[in-house]
């Protein structure tokens, strides 16, 4: 879809025709704010908006239950929106068939965000040749180890262990996340230096070949950690081993969810 209002009136429809029982997109706030809204009602689908405020991934949403008692969903999805949704139909976390994806067209200009600067699907399922993020990376692979280890070390220090990154992640979808079991305690959940390292590594590597670089944990976090940098980084890994891109096709799963028995394993050593 080319605008807004061609999404409007689709939303209507569905919501009319009963087809869907709740669409899921962006409202208009004070200023150049803008909200995630649920309608339920056709009558109120012109509150649907779309510029380029509207960075947020709605993906999120899909798996809350006071979300889904609503059985079917329509959704505003992006392009970094849309991977998120496909990978989500990929890990069997959504059906194909309870989820009806409204596309629009994105600029990747998200006002003061610079997430949206490094966005490789402006058009949903449109791979970009280059990422900007990449360029930084390679600055970090160029750095000798220990300065790597004070990169991530000076990044990772300023964690206050509040969970931002993991609540607005559309694929942290564990019903009881790593850090909060307490017998065995796996992770420190204090904000210590080795709890931090803990925890956002372990995130980092529950993410590899599932990550669909929206940008949001990076977006959200308080303190302004570079996680997109460590996210960027592994997801690249994996398109250049796997020859794969989280969320581009929802029938493939993430490489290291699988396995063929013919595998030759060369990556053992």
């Amino acid at each position: 879809m080319n605008s807004i209002h061609e999404v409007r009136e689709e939303a209507r429809k569905l919501l009319e025709e009963k087809r869907v029982g709740m669409v899921i997109g962006y409202g208009k706030g004070k200023g150049k704010k803008n909200y995630p809204i649920f309608i339920t009602d056709p009558q109120k689908v012109e509150e649907l908006h779309f510029e380029s405020d509207c960075f947020y991934n709605l993906a999120v949403y899909l798996r809350k239950p006071e979300v889904c008692s609503h059985g079917k969903l329509a959704i505003v999805v992006k392009g970094c929106d849309a991977r998120s949704v496909r990978g989500l139909f990929s890990e069997n976390q959504l059906k194909s068939e309870e989820v009806v994806m409204l596309e629009l067209k994105c600029d990747a200009k998200g006002i003061g965000r610079d997430k949206c600067t490094t966005c490789r699907v402006k058009n949903p399922l449109t791979p970009e040749e280059k990422n900007p993020i990449d360029g930084e990376i390679a600055k970090i692979l160029a750095m000798p180890m220990e300065e790597r280890f004070r990169f991530f070390a000076e990044e990772f220090k300023r964690c206050i262990r509040c969970y931002a990154c993991r609540q607005i992640c559309p694929h942290c979808f564990c019903k009881t996340c790593i850090v909060e079991k307490s017998e065995p305690q796996w992770i420190s959940s204090t904000p210590s230096p080795l709890g931090n390292w803990s925890w956002n590594f372990t995130r980092a590597f529950h993410l590899i070949g599932r990550c669909v670089e929206c940008g949001e944990c990076a977006r959200a976090c308080p303190v302004g950690i570079r996680l997109d940098i460590l996210n960027r980084y592994l997801a690249k890994s994996v398109e250049e081993k796997y020859q794969f891109i989280a969320g581009m096709d929802e029938k493939a799963a993430p490489p290291l969810t699988t396995y063929k028995q013919n595998d030759n394993q060369d990556f053992i050593r």
